[in-house]
């Protein structure tokens, strides 16, 4: 059963979305985070096609952020190497380009397939 289908009148916002990296390293799994990014998206739409009352998709999070005591993993949109540049460059990740597209784009083509687990 769905969200959609359980709790058709309740509002769906999706918050804190996106995969982590260490230092800008590939993921072990082959898991790109634009790729994670472009299927989140798929997913929402097609959530949003099937009912559901999709009201928002964020994602997590813009930069780097310092949690459970560290800089790693790194979720950001932008990687910010706060222990060592003292000037906080924020520095796009290969996520930026697909949001941007995502966004002028009202999200994903309708012919995108998703790559994760296919």
């Amino acid at each position: 059963m769905t969200l959609g289908t359980r709790y058709p009148h309740l509002p769906l916002l999706i918050s804190e979305n996106g995969i982590s990296t260490e230092n800008a390293m590939p993921r072990a799994d082959g898991i790109t985070r634009e790729d994670a990014l472009r299927d989140a998206v798929f997913w929402t739409q097609k959530a949003s096609r099937d009912g559901a009352n999709v009201i928002g998709y964020m994602y997590w999070s813009l930069i780097d952020n310092f949690e459970w005591g560290s800089y790693t993993p790194r979720f950001g949109l932008y990687t910010v190497n706060v222990p060592t540049d003292p000037f906080l460059t924020r520095i796009p990740t290969a996520a930026v380009p697909a949001y941007r597209e995502i966004i002028r784009n009202n999200g994903v083509a309708p012919d995108y397939r998703p790559v994760i687990g296919s």
